[in-house]
């Protein structure tokens, strides 16, 4: 069977689904909803009716997609699969042709153990339910039998015919895309069923798809209820998957896979004379650490105090020689930092590399970031003509610091509109080097040794460094707020939108008396918000 006409049959397993290639299947994914990214999230108090936004399929991202195939074939694979990693919500030609290689590899490589005719119909029904996280539907499952039995009939094994079937599963449109369905209420809204709460818990909280026990309970009621999502919710939390899972929140968070003039932390650039030491194991310790201090945050310590203030760290040698300290006993594990030069995770070494230049750190990239992601403070798209490489040299013969290097180069009025309040809040990092190494004082493109002054402001409120900055981060109502913000995209795959209000709101209200992220993410997964969908008028 060639693979166009694999391609065929995956577009007619999509029901309401365009005839054609897998990159057509846009019927199976609307668009965005079109009302507004909310702004002002109400008072608790004042939320008495249930909301929710509209709400479209949601498309499997790479890391999703690795844990749908190991659940499929019932095992993890040995080898990493090479995904488009920032595909969009539509299918991108790449993402098409990437995903065609890997499902063939992945097929043509799967020993399959049916040599009997009569275990092929059980086969494909039992990879089926894995794929779709649900029973295939008769004319589903129909489908799928004829294409082997038509493979058969053109003379191929029974091992080839799955073969065959098993890669049109890993590219069907019911495996790539979580269903957003469900019944209307009388209130307007739709409730999802059971099993789509399941495939959605799964992605919010491991990062991938429902097991059989989560389907169990689905199937047996167990989320029919707030409360009952709540109880399978916080089960689900003391699985290790979703420790994985918070780790690459935080991870994509603080944007360290890479953005669009920022390379990932793994392949960073930094000058060789200057940075000697900084090898893959020392960029796979920063990674490390952030990943166990974020852990430890929500599942142990259960503090957004603690992901802002803490000075305890997870090291080896490497790390622990660029933070100053001693390696803890057998080479690698848990320390605590200088109370005066570190607290939480702002002023860890993957940050700081992450938003950095090659020769010096970043105060613009680093201010940037506090504001747009830490406080959810829009700052708008730079002029079309900005240059955004990192300032490396004084570009003046009286400039001899990198703090005097910023305001020259933003003093313009134009760039003022941002740059009076994205340089204070990156000033406040001076202190730390571009591969995150704490210094007192800098030589800037070769001037005298100069000290540093860490001091500035972020939203009209003044601090010392970083130090103090993140203190008051890990108290301040503004922080907690985009946290919630930030965790509410990540569970549910979107932005916040105007119907999302009372699940911010309680999920705030949680954060502000306690500070607990654990209750916080709970509250978010347990709201009508994540159960239930507006359907948006028809136009």
């Amino acid at each position: 069977m060639g693979v166009s006409s694999r391609l065929w049959v995956v577009s007619s397993l999509a029901l309401g689904a365009c005839n054609g290639s897998i990159s057509e299947v846009t019927p199976l994914a609307p668009p965005a909803p079109t009302i507004g990214v909310i702004e002002d999230v109400p008072a608790v108090e004042s939320c008495t009716e249930p909301d929710a936004a509209p709400s479209s399929w949601r498309q499997l991202n790479a890391v999703h997609y690795r844990h749908a195939v190991a659940t499929i074939l019932g095992h993890e694979l040995d080898a990493e699969l090479t995904l488009d990693e920032k595909q969009g919500t539509v299918f991108s030609e790449r993402g098409v042709t990437l995903l065609n290689d890997v499902a063939r590899q992945i097929a043509a490589g799967e020993a399959i153990d049916c040599a009997d005719e009569g275990c092929a119909e059980e086969t494909i029904g039992t990879w089926a339910t894995r794929a779709f996280r649900r029973a295939p539907d008769a004319d589903e499952l129909a489908t799928l039998v004829g294409i082997h039995d038509e493979a058969r009939a053109d003379g191929e094994s029974n091992e080839a015919a799955l073969g065959g079937v098993l890669e049109i599963l890993l590219q069907a449109p019911q495996t790539l895309y979580a269903a957003v369905r469900g019944e209307p209420n009388d209130a307007g809204l739709v409730r999802l069923s059971d099993v789509e709460l399941a495939s959605k818990l799964a992605l919010a909280l491991w990062d991938g798809v429902p097991d059989p026990d989560l389907l169990a309970a689905a199937e047996g009621g167990e989320l029919s209820t707030a409360d009952g999502v709540r109880r399978v919710a916080e089960g689900m939390l003391e699985e290790p998957r979703a420790a994985v899972n918070l780790s690459h929140f935080i991870f994509e968070w603080l944007g360290l896979g890479g953005g669009a003039v920022r390379e990932p932390l793994e392949s960073a650039a930094k000058d060789a004379e200057l940075f000697p030491d900084m090898t893959p194991s020392l960029r796979a310790a920063m990674r490390r650490e952030v990943e166990m201090l974020a852990v430890k945050a929500v599942l142990e310590d259960q503090s957004i105090e603690a992901l802002f203030n803490s000075r305890d760290a997870f090291v080896n040698e490497e790390l622990a020689a660029l933070y100053g300290v001693d390696a803890p006993a057998g080479g690698e594990g848990w320390i605590v930092l200088p109370e005066s030069e570190r607290a939480g995770i702002l002023t860890r070494a993957a940050f700081l590399t992450n938003y950095a230049g090659h020769l010096y750190g970043s105060a613009i990239r680093r201010g940037v970031f506090v504001l747009e992601h830490a406080l959810c403070e829009p700052l708008g798209e730079p002029p079309p003509n900005v240059d955004d490489t990192p300032i490396n040299t004084a570009g003046d013969s009286h400039i001899t610091n990198q703090r005097d290097a910023v305001v020259s180069r933003t003093q313009g009025t134009q760039c003022q509109a941002c740059h009076a309040s994205i340089n204070p809040a990156g000033f406040l990092f001076g202190q730390y080097d571009a591969i995150g190494a704490y210094q007192a004082e800098e030589s800037f493109d070769g001037a005298a040794p100069e000290l540093i002054d860490p001091s500035g402001s972020v939203l009209g409120q003044s601090f010392r460094d970083a130090v103090e900055l993140s203190a008051w981060m890990a108290e301040s109502s503004e922080a907690r707020s985009c946290m919630v913000r930030e965790l509410f995209k990540w569970s549910a795959g979107r932005h916040a939108h105007e119907g999302d209000g009372c699940a911010l709101a309680s999920a705030h209200a949680t954060l502000a008396e306690t500070g607990n992220l654990r209750d916080a993410l709970l509250e978010l997964v347990s709201s009508e918000s994540f159960r239930f969908y507006r359907p948006e008028p028809a136009r």
